[in-house]
């Protein structure tokens, strides 16, 4: 089934941090923090869609059409929770379901939830388009990759996404000719074990 995914509240921060990066590049300096702080959102960005991935807490909304089928899976893992689940009618007039009504399971990747025995879709003549609206909360986390006194202070994805996207910022810092969306084989390498295919 189609639908349509944005995002509602990007993250707050990202996975790893300009010193991180000066560290893994051997940058000396912070007068280009600014260009190294716009690799790293390139490269969260980037690395997000190869992985089908939320890598920081972010809040997302799924729209459909109509009344999508359960179990329904959520883009974008992993699942936090869900903050909403509304419909719309032909009128415009808002249905939400309280999420009392569904089972939501945040341990499968990509998460997934369904109406618990019994529940059903409202009985409403739903509008054409965007007629139903999940939004949720999806991401490792808040905690970014740094580095205190010489010393690596850990984040909340894996620590082979941060490699990569320390990767990233370096092979950008090196060919400073390169596309954003290029990167180097390394980068793909890195968060392979991490993608999901579904």
């Amino acid at each position: 089934m189609n639908y349509s995914l944005k995002i509602v509240t990007p993250p707050l921060v990202e996975p790893v941090t300009a010193g991180l990066v000066r560290l893994h590049a051997h940058i000396s300096h912070t007068v280009e923090d600014p260009v190294i702080d716009m690799w790293i959102r390139a490269s969260r960005v980037l690395a997000e869609a190869y992985l089908r991935r939320a890598l920081i807490t972010q809040t997302l909304e799924l729209s459909f059409d109509s009344f999508p089928q359960m179990p329904i899976f959520i883009p974008r893992a992993p699942l936090q929770n869900i903050v909403s689940v509304k419909c719309f009618d032909y009128e415009n007039i808002e249905t939400t379901i309280d999420n009392s009504q569904f089972l939501i399971d945040t341990d499968s990747q990509p998460g997934r939830f369904c109406f618990n025995y019994g529940i059903s879709w409202p009985s409403i003549q739903l509008r054409q388009l965007n007629s139903v609206k999940i939004r949720y909360v999806a991401g490792y986390g808040d905690d970014e990759y740094d580095v205190s006194n010489g010393e690596l202070v850990p984040g909340s994805v894996p620590e082979n996404i941060a490699h990569a996207i320390c990767v990233y910022c370096t092979y950008h810092d090196e060919n400073r000719a390169a596309e954003l969306d290029s990167a180097p084989k390394q980068f793909y390498d890195l968060l392979f074990f991490n993608r999901l295919f579904v």
